[in-house]
């Protein structure tokens, strides 16, 4: 959570090479661990009890797209214009990084609810 700039601070700061050997917060220190035991899990999952069944993985809402090749003052008025919420805009266009869209001569392509 302190990004690239700051643990290369830091690994400066402590005069270490590596990040097992920094000593960090208790939140980011743990960071690191915390995927590695992910990625075991997910490597290995009936070993640590995890038995999925098809319904228990996340699907996609329907949705479908549109080309977009003028501003967009507001987006939160746009997703209600949608029938849907800026909330469910931005879980389908994460890149979508404030609450407008400029339009610089480009096109952009939407995901939206059906």
């Amino acid at each position: 959570n302190m990004g690239k700039t700051g643990l290369k601070n830091r690994l400066t700061q402590q005069g270490v090479s590596n990040y097992y050997d920094l000593l960090l917060n208790q939140e980011t220190g743990r960071y690191v661990y915390r995927i590695l035991a992910v990625k075991t899990i997910l490597e290995s999952p009936l070993t640590y009890g995890f038995s999925l069944d098809e319904g228990d993985y996340y699907t996609l809402p329907n949705y479908q797209t549109l080309t977009i090749d003028s501003a967009i003052t507001d987006l939160v008025l746009f997703s209600k214009e949608l029938n849907m919420t800026y909330s469910e805009l931005k879980a389908l266009n994460p890149w979508l990084r404030d609450t407008s869209l400029p339009n610089n001569g480009k096109s952009y392509t939407i995901k939206v609810l059906n």
